[in-house]
């Protein structure tokens, strides 16, 4: 798998595939409006960043093969195209037009709805796959458990429903939800706490696509120990945040 560096981290690797999402999600935001406080004190006024979405670095890091089984047909490659086509024209001095402004905006929100598609198809189908190994493994535990849908909305992504589950053990309420898609050096994040309690543990799915949980939480999430998601290591975590609560 192609990576890049991460530089804040050195010893985290970013595919290649993620830098590009990455690249698309923080040109999505700069097509945002963000709070602009005059130097003067008065009101917070929008300041919208037009123009940000004029640069070729947005799709440096895209490789059709990265993605070649979630676009056979190869309709994220063509919107690619189409953007980097209209990017080409803008002029690195001369103001972009507004013609030019339009279209390079239109292509890019394109490129972004093609690509949001199989981000959250992905997505969704890593998040099934951990309920459901956790669900079983709670019934051989003869922990009860129930489903619920989780409501999240993040750039790229929009809005959108994942599963959290409830689990009942050891006469103790503990959940199952879903923090994000985008996290630090990783593809997605649930957290598993303890009712009411504040206390939980972190669930991270790596680059690898492999989902890994915290024990010895007594250490603080910084320092707790990471170990591959088990039947296991949920038993510890559960075990953990008990004590803890």
């Amino acid at each position: 798998m192609a990576t890049i560096p991460l530089w804040e981290k050195q010893t985290i690797m970013m595919p290649r595939r993620e830098a590009f999402i990455r690249d698309v999600r923080q040109a999505l935001r700069d097509l945002q409006p963000t709070l602009f406080q005059s130097l003067e004190g008065g009101r917070p006024s929008r300041l919208l960043h037009l123009d940000a979405w004029a640069r070729k670095s947005v799709v440096k890091h895209f490789d059709p093969a990265d993605f070649a089984q979630d676009d056979p047909q190869g309709r994220l490659a063509k919107a690619v195209d189409k953007f980097r086509t209209v990017v080409a024209q803008v002029p690195s001095r001369a103001p972009v037009t507004k013609a030019q402004r339009r279209d390079g905006e239109d292509a890019l929100r394109e490129l972004a709805q093609v690509l949001r598609e199989m981000v959250l198809k992905e997505w969704q189908t890593a998040a099934d796959e951990l309920i459901n190994k956790t669900e079983k493994w709670c019934t051989a535990l003869d922990w009860r458990t129930r489903r619920q849908t989780a409501e999240l909305s993040e750039t790229l992504l929009d809005s959108y429903q994942l599963p959290q589950l409830l689990i009942y053990a050891d006469e103790e309420l503990f959940v199952l939800s879903p923090i994000a898609r985008f996290v630090p050096d990783g593809m997605g994040a649930y957290q598993l706490s303890i009712q009411p309690s504040f206390e939980l543990s972190s669930i991270y799915r790596d680059f690898d696509g492999v989902w890994y949980g915290h024990v010895d939480l007594n250490h603080g999430q910084v320092h707790a120990r990471r170990e591959q998601w088990s039947k296991h290591i949920l038993e510890a975590c559960v075990r953990e945040l008990k004590s803890l609560a």
